[in-house]
């Protein structure tokens, strides 16, 4: 009975994992329930274009090779460091930058010009945290490709929108 119930535990701890992950549009559905305030599309554009760029970079993490001796880069996601736009705190950005990228995704908002903040098809993971005085902007998909689009998208953002004086070329 013991052998019987030990194997049944993993799959159905299996199964529930899988069923609570959301849909790209149902998470979208979800965070726009949480994160916008009435009237927040009007605003978000002008916020997200009064964001200008120091750095814009791809997310890694290393993984063990099977020959032991190299370590494997893995994109994560992207990273990209801002200077604040003004009178907003790393939490306001946060949340502004989460209402976007649900309200574009569920087709009530347009992408902006070279848009990092969403991607068709897939929900992403936005962070922003102070660093030296600038925020920190970290945004992660759910697959490689996908994070390999959104880091792709973060550089042509950052072009779009550097800091004066800032080329940036990565």
């Amino acid at each position: 009975m013991r052998t019987t119930v030990l194997a049944v535990l993993p799959i159905s701890a299996l199964a529930v994992a899988c069923a609570s992950t959301l849909p790209p549009a149902a998470k979208a559905a979800q965070i726009e329930r949480i994160q916008c305030e009435s009237g927040a599309a009007a605003q978000i554009a002008p916020a997200i274009r009064s964001v200008k760029v120091i750095e814009a970079a791809p997310l890694y993490s290393y993984m063990a090779s099977n020959a032991g001796d190299n370590d494997l880069k893995v994109v994560d996601g992207a990273r990209i460091v801002v200077r604040p736009p003004e009178g907003m705190t790393a939490d306001q950005l946060s949340r502004t930058l989460q209402c976007h990228s649900a309200q574009v995704l569920l087709g009530e908002q347009a992408a902006l010009a070279a848009d990092p903040f969403w991607l068709a098809g897939s929900w992403l993971n936005i962070d922003v945290k102070p660093e030296s005085g600038n925020y920190v902007i970290t945004l992660e998909a759910d697959t490689v490709a996908a994070n390999l689009k959104v880091a792709a998208q973060a550089k042509e953002f950052a072009k779009a929108q550097p800091l004066a004086g800032n080329a940036i070329d990565r």
